[in-house]
């Protein structure tokens, strides 16, 4: 059974257009579409699809995306595919992923799929070309019922090239938050280690070519309308009522799409929706934690107020939001009351969004989970190591010291790969300015941590006595944050060993010495990449060989350890 039905068909020639319609008769410009060819486990595809949402934020109005799942790296589980999809892409020549087609036109050869690095440079021949018809449309989707209103409008300010034209209608969501290969190539579409998938085709309302329009000469005024009844999923992936949207676009037969726009969107009998729940990030080492929830207006009213209620591990608690004005169609980002932690203790914290403007209930609404641990460390001294134990792919690993204004003090990374599994010990001073809050974010762009099966990486910080601060064991996934009070207090009544040692000359061309009363000292030299590249108890040491620059030299005596800076010349 279809569920497409096609309810109003109008075609006037030489039609005078009144101000009811929606579609212009000024003569305009082509605007571009791109179907980007893409899959799950397609590598790449993500810096495809940052291009394509550059290209979008670049050319507002005038570039449209529509990424279809399709072929082998697609054919997974989430299954994104479509049954149109093969179609498009089998008339298309494609030779590798990731590739798009821009408006299906032939640029290169016989081929309309092209690789991204061409995606810019064609769009813009597109764009500069005036298109005999323009395009319209406005769509409306009913909460409860589930049914899609589409209202496309054509006209004709020139005579079509081809007898007949057809008009397509694509359905898309965005914000499906799923796996996805490569993802570190488009860090922004990452949230909370999923990816956050966007312009997805789920349905052509037209078919898999569209609806034959058969008069396209000067003039003309066409206008449509299309219902379908949107199912729960799609191969077992949910329609998502509050993040649809819909392009309309109108071709010359299977091939090159002549001009494009998106449909301005209304939802009715809505609700105001929670679709995100994220901790805020602060540089405080206070025992509390700032929630921020994302709330979509889907209402033809005003929000005034919301209610939430939140659960800490099982204990209920309410929280209302009255500080502004949410207007209909509109996002807004909800901040919540501090909430108090005990530090090193794990929250699950549970949101629903229960009511709004005065206890207009929502039924239904899903609530949101975070899992919350912050941990505060102390750090007596003035001076502290940082030993980053990077795992195979270190060059997926970084990391940033911030303090307590938010401002990065220390930072490092990417690292080089090793060729096989196994790690590399890097060793970094932490000298803070001053007392106060630090805080130590690790990152890995890949999501696995540094101990997933590469290596069995991990990080720790450590005083001049060798007294542990923190460790942690790699598994981290894409961020690991510690929070460190430094007091600089020492437990040894304040001495300072390094007051005892000299190290002469610096800058150095071939030879270092080390002046110290103490007998047993162990020496590590350590690079600016934290790399241990000299270990020795000697107290001369041949830098002959090393490249200039900037080095760290590590002396641990039995009173602690001592780090001073040198230049190699």
């Amino acid at each position: 059974m279809k569920n497409i039905i096609l309810i109003i068909s109008n075609l006037l020639l030489c039609f005078a257009i009144n101000a009811q319609t929606i579609v212009s008769t000024e003569i305009s410009k082509r605007n571009a579409i791109l179907e980007e060819f893409t899959g799950v486990n397609c590598g790449y595809c993500p810096d495809g699809h940052r291009i394509a949402n550059l290209l979008a934020t670049n050319n507002p109005g005038r570039f449209f995306a529509i990424n279809i799942h399709q072929g082998g790296y697609a054919n997974v589980i989430p299954d994104y595919r479509t049954e149109f999809g093969d179609a498009i892409c089998a008339q298309s020549g494609l030779s590798g992923y990731p590739m798009g087609t821009i408006n299906r036109h032939a640029f290169f050869g016989s081929n309309t799929a092209m690789d991204r690095g061409s995606w810019s440079n064609c769009a813009a021949q597109i764009m500069a070309q005036d298109s005999y018809v323009n395009i319209a449309a406005i769509s409306t989707i009913d909460v409860v019922t589930r049914e899609l209103s589409v209202t496309v409008e054509l006209y004709y300010t020139a005579n079509a090239t081809v007898e007949t034209n057809f008009l397509n209608v694509a359905l898309l969501q965005n914000n499906i938050l799923g796996p996805q290969a490569g993802m570190s190539f488009n860090p922004d579409q990452i949230i909370d280690g999923k990816y956050n998938h966007t312009h997805m085709l789920r349905h052509l309302l037209t078919g898999q070519w569209g609806d034959i329009i058969e008069t396209t000469s000067e003039g003309t005024f066409v206008s449509k309308t299309y219902l379908y009844t949107i199912p729960e999923h799609l191969r077992n992936v949910e329609y998502d009522l509050h993040n649809l949207e819909v392009v309309v676009f109108i071709a010359e037969g299977t091939q090159e799409i002549i001009t494009g726009t998106k449909s301005e969107m209304l939802i009715t009998n809505g609700n105001p929706v929670m679709k995100a729940l994220k901790v805020i990030e602060t540089y405080s080492c206070d025992n509390e934690v700032l929630l921020s929830a994302t709330v979509y207006n889907f209402t033809d009213e005003e929000i005034t107020e919301l209610n939430f209620t939140y659960k800490i591990n099982g204990e209920e608690n309410t929280f209302l939001w009255n500080n502004k004005t949410i207007a209909p169609m509109v996002t807004d980002t909800i901040h919540f009351n501090r909430i108090p932690v005990i530090s090193g203790e794990e929250y699950t914290i549970s949101v629903s969004l229960t009511s709004y403007n005065n206890n207009d209930e929502i039924i239904g609404a899903l609530p949101f989970d975070v899992v919350i641990k912050k941990s505060v460390h102390v750090a007596h001294g003035e001076l502290f190591v940082f030993y980053l134990i990077t795992d195979r792919y270190a060059s997926q690993t970084t990391y940033k010291f911030f303090d307590e204004d938010g401002n990065v003090v220390m930072s490092g990374g990417p690292f080089p790969d090793l060729n096989n599994n196994n790690t590399t010990e890097r060793q970094f001073v932490f000298e803070p300015s001053k007392p106060g809050c630090y805080k130590l974010e690790v990152y890995d762009s890949a999501g696995n941590g540094i101990n997933s099966g590469n290596g069995a990486g991990f990080f720790k910080l450590e005083d001049t006595e060798d007294n542990i601060i923190f460790i942690d064991d790699g598994k981290f996934g894409y961020q690991a944050n510690y929070y460190i009070n430094v007091d600089f207090n020492t437990s040894i009544d304040n001495y300072k060993p390094e007051n005892d040692i000299v190290i002469y000359p610096n800058p150095v061309y071939d030879v270092l010495y080390i002046d110290t009363k103490d007998a047993n000292i162990s020496i590590n030299v350590i690079n600016l990449q934290g790399q241990n590249i000299i270990s020795t108890n000697k107290k001369e040491i041949d830098v002959s060989k090393l490249a200039n620059g900037i080095y760290f030299i590590n002396i641990k005596t039995d009173k602690g350890l001592v780090v001073k800076k040198f230049m190699k010349r």
